[in-house]
């Protein structure tokens, strides 16, 4: 079947957040591109306060699968990545639990990723999206690497994550309310 815009919908998460973080960001991505769809972030006014959304387009039900799974696998994300954090010695500073926390979501974002990745993507949806992309006039933003003075743990939290991301599994339907059904922890 050919492909139009037109047939390009969007999905729409609001947030209760008013900047966006690179786990939300790198998640947000990360699903965009597994269930073949594009993604962004806008905004939105509530009560005179501008919040964050999340956006996911692309055919149906690609982009309403991709906001779902966005929805269900925020919290778990957190959550393990708190878990990983309450292992971490008891005078670990701060400044570098923020680091080890953002190795660990990335390598968990990565393990979901290779567990999910498509591996025949359509060309031609891909194509579209591009198109649909232009008439957006998205702006790109710079990710920044994360730095630590113990490279080893920088790298041991990477892996923790990837290997508990990789333990996730997408082919059990979904219901937010029964999390203990999709994922292995």
């Amino acid at each position: 079947k050919q492909i139009l815009i037109s047939d390009i919908k969007e999905r729409i998460i609001q947030t209760k957040t008013q900047r966006t973080k690179d786990i939300e960001r790198r998640l947000k991505v990360m699903i965009a591109n597994v269930f073949e769809c594009g993604s962004y972030s806008g905004w939105y006014t509530l009560e005179g306060t501008r919040y964050q959304q999340h956006v996911f387009y692309g055919v149906e039900p690609n982009a309403s699968i991709a906001a779902y799974a966005y929805s269900v696998l925020l919290p778990i994300l957190i959550k393990n990545k708190q878990s990983y954090l309450a292992t971490l010695h008891g005078n670990t500073k701060l400044k570098s639990k923020r680091r080890l926390g953002i190795s660990y979501h990335r390598g968990w974002i990565q393990g979901v990723e290779k567990k999910c990745k498509n591996l025949n993507p359509d060309k031609e949806l891909r194509e579209k999206l591009n198109e649909y992309e232009k008439t957006l006039n998205l702006v790109y933003c710079e990710v920044k690497s994360v730095k630590h003075y113990n490279k080893d743990m920088l790298y041991q939290a990477r892996v923790k994550g990837y290997s508990d991301g990789s333990k996730v599994n997408l082919h059990h339907a979904i219901d937010p309310n029964e999390t203990k059904k999709i994922f292995l922890s």
